[in-house]
C-alpha cells in the first residue's frame, strides 16, 4: 500500500511493515504501483523516482540514473518485458532487463513528448489506478489535456544506427577547421597538436538521425583523462580546461530515439605540447638546482629555530610584565587598603573612642573593604583570558560606569550598539583602557558638579572610541578656568595641565590610542577615547 508522505506499507502474515526513505525509497509519497508475477513490485513515487521491491529490499533509478523524469505517474507493462511510465516529462519506456543489473550504472530509456503526439508532456497521477492496460494491450495515459494511448505492437522501432562525426575542435575561441597554424594549432597525421599555453579546447559533433534526431543522445571521453564515459545527453559539445601536457584521445558514441548506440562513433587523437619548463631536461635541472638548495634550506630552518626562539623569549617577558604589573596592582590597592583596615580596626577597639567613634571607624572598614572587593574584581577580570574581547570589555565597562554613577547620585545615559563584534583585546588593553575610563569618572564626580553622564560606544572598521560628556560645570581649556561648580585648583586636576589627564594621555599612547578633550565654562567636558584596532 503506498501512502501520501509515508512511504509504503506491506501486510504479510497479518503484520504491517513499513519501508520509507531509510530503506532505500526514492520518496515518501508514492503515486504508482505495479505488481510482477515474480512478487516483485514496481513503485512510482512523486520526485523520487521508481523504486523497486524485490526480496524484502527496496531499489531506486532516478534521472542520475538515465530517467527521464522523476515523478512516475502510472507504471504499466507490455507484453515484451517493459515498463511504460507516465510522468511529468512525458511517457517513457524502459526494459526490466535494463533494471536488473541494479542501480551503479545508467539506464536506457526511450522517451516520447509532443513530437510523438502526447497531448501534453504532464502526466495526471497522485491517486491509482491513474493509468489502464485495456484487454487488447492498449496503454491509456491521462494528460492534464486530455488521454493518449499507446499501443506497444504498433510503435515503430528504429533499428538504424546513426552515423557519428567530429564537427570540429575550438582552441581558446580559435576554430581548428580550417586549421589556422599562425596560433600553434594544426592536424598532423590525423593528430591535433596544441602549442604550449592553451587553456580551453572544446569538441563540436553531431550525429546522423532523420527519424527524431531532438532524441540522439551522446557520450564522450578524452582517454588519458577519463576512464568512464560522461553522459552528455542531446549535448553536442564537450569542452576541456587546463589539460596537462600529454596525448589524448577524444572518444564520442551516439544513440537514436530507439537506444540504438553507434559503439563505435568519431574519435580525434590530440596532442598538447609543453612548455619548456614541464620537459624531462628541465625537470632534471630543476633536480640538480633542488640539490644545490639543499645547504640554503637547512640554513633557513636553523634561522627560523632561532626566531621561534626569540619570540618565546619574548611572550615570557611579555607574561612577566603582565605578572609584575598584577603584583603592583595587588600590592598598590589591596595592600594599602588593607592597611588601612587593620588601622581603622585597631582604633575603633581603643577603649578610649567614643561610640560615635567607633561608628565611624566601622563604617569606614566597611566602605574601604567594599572598595577592595571592586578592586580585586577589576584585577581578576583584567588577567581573566575568558574576557580578552571587545564585548566582553565593553559589558564590563558599561555595568561599572552605571553602578559607580548610580553610587555618586549621577544620572548615567548609555548609548551602545546591537552588535558588538568578536575583536580580541589583549589583558594589557583592556586594563589600561578600563583604568581611563574609571580616571575620567573618578575626575567628573570630585570636581564637575555634574547631575548627568551620557556614555555612547562607536565601533568602527577600525577605530574603537568611548565618548564620556557630563553637564556640569566645565572649563576653559586654554586658562583652566572653571564654571561656577568647581574651584580653579579641582578644575586644574581635570584640565591640560593637571595629572589626571596626563596619566590619562600616557596610559591611551601605552596602548596606541589617544584623547581628545573639549569643555567649555558652564557647558559641561566632553571626553573621546579612540583605539586604533588595527594595531
Amino acid at each position: 500500500m503506498g501512502t501520501e508522505n509515508d512511504g509504503v506499507y506491506c501486510l504479510k502474515r497479518g503484520r504491517w511493515t513499513r519501508f520509507g526513505g531509510k530503506e532505500g525509497l526514492g520518496s515518501e509519497t508514492v503515486w504508482s504501483l505495479l505488481a510482477d508475477d515474480d512478487g516483485t513490485v514496481w513503485i512510482g513515487t512523486c520526485g523520487g523516482g521508481l523504486s523497486r521491491f524485490k526480496n524484502g529490499r527496496i531499489s531506486t533509478w532516478t534521472t542520475k540514473n538515465g530517467l527521464i523524469n522523476d515523478v512516475i505517474c502510472q507504471i504499466l507493462e507490455d507484453d515484451h518485458n517493459n515498463l511504460w511510465l507516465g510522468s511529468y516529462g512525458g511517457v517513457f519506456r524502459v526494459n526490466k532487463s535494463e533494471l536488473a543489473s541494479g542501480t551503479n550504472k545508467v539506464i536506457q530509456c526511450t522517451g516520447y513528448d509532443k513530437t510523438d503526439g502526447l497531448p501534453s508532456i504532464q502526466c495526471v497521477g497522485s491517486c491509482q489506478p491513474s493509468g489502464f492496460r485495456s484487454q487488447d494491450g492498449r496503454l491509456w495515459f491521462p494528460t492534464v489535456k486530455g488521454f493518449a494511448m499507446i499501443n506497444p505492437e504498433a510503435v515503430p522501432r528504429n533499428a538504424m544506427i546513426p552515423p557519428v562525426i567530429i564537427e570540429g575542435v575550438t582552441v581558446d575561441g580559435v576554430p581548428l577547421l580550417p586549421p589556422d597554424n599562425s596560433v600553434g594549432i594544426g592536424v598532423t597525421n590525423g593528430v591535433l597538436r596544441v602549442s604550449p599555453g592553451r587553456q580551453r579546447i572544446e569538441f563540436r559533433y553531431t550525429a546522423l538521425s532523420l527519424t527524431n534526431p531532438g532524441k540522439v543522445r551522446f557520450k564522450y571521453r578524452l582517454e588519458g583523462i577519463e576512464n568512464e564515459w560522461s553522459d552528455a545527453s542531446a549535448k553536442r559539445i564537450a569542452d576541456f580546461s587546463y589539460l596537462p601536457p600529454g596525448h589524448y584521445q577524444f572518444h564520442v558514441i551516439a544513440s537514436n530515439n530507439d537506444g540504438v548506440w553507434n559503439e563505435t562513433g568519431d574519435s580525434l587523437a590530440i596532442t598538447l605540447l609543453p612548455y619548456f619548463w614541464q620537459t624531462t631536461s628541465f625537470v632534471y635541472l630543476v633536480a640538480v638546482v633542488v640539490l644545490g638548495g639543499v645547504a640554503g634550506s637547512v640554513r633557513h630552518v636553523v634561522k627560523r629555530k632561532m626566531q621561534r626562539k626569540i619570540e618565546l623569549v619574548e611572550r615570557e617577558r611579555a607574561v612577566e610584565t603582565e605578572r609584575r604589573r598584577i603584583a603592583n596592582d595587588i600590592h598598590d590597592d589591596l595592600g594599602s587598603g588593607l592597611t588601612e583596615i587593620v588601622i581603622l580596626s585597631e582604633l575603633a577597639q581603643n577603649p578610649g573612642e567614643t561610640f560615635d567613634a567607633v561608628q565611624s571607624d566601622v563604617r569606614n572598614v566597611t566602605d574601604k573593604a567594599r572598595a577592595l572587593t571592586h578592586s580585586l574584581d577589576e584585577i581578576v577580570w583584567a588577567v581573566n583570558p575568558e574576557n580578552d574581547t571587545l564585548d566582553s570589555f565593553v559589558s564590563y565597562a558599561c555595568n561599572f560606569a552605571q553602578n559607580y554613577l548610580q553610587s555618586c547620585r549621577i544620572r548615567c545615559r548609555l548609548a551602545v550598539p546591537a552588535q558588538i563584534p568578536n575583536i580580541a583585546l589583549t589583558a594589557e588593553v583592556r586594563h589600561n583602557f578600563f583604568m581611563v575610563l574609571k580616571e575620567a569618572l573618578n575626575n567628573i564626580a570630585k570636581h564637575a558638579g555634574a547631575s548627568e553622564v551620557g556614555i555612547q560606544i562607536v565601533v568602527g572598521p577600525t577605530e574603537f572610541a568611548i565618548v564620556v560628556a557630563d553637564n556640569g560645570s566645565g572649563f576653559s581649556i586654554e586658562t583652566g578656568a572653571e564654571g561656577q561648580a568647581g574651584s580653579k585648583g579641582e578644575s586644574a586636576g581635570y584640565g591640560l595641565g593637571g595629572n589626571g589627564l596626563a596619566n590619562i594621555r600616557k596610559r591611551m599612547q601605552s596602548i596606541g590610542g589617544c584623547v581628545n578633550l573639549q569643555s567649555q565654562p558652564g557647558h559641561g567636558t566632553r571626553l573621546e577615547f579612540t583605539l586604533n584596532l588595527c594595531n
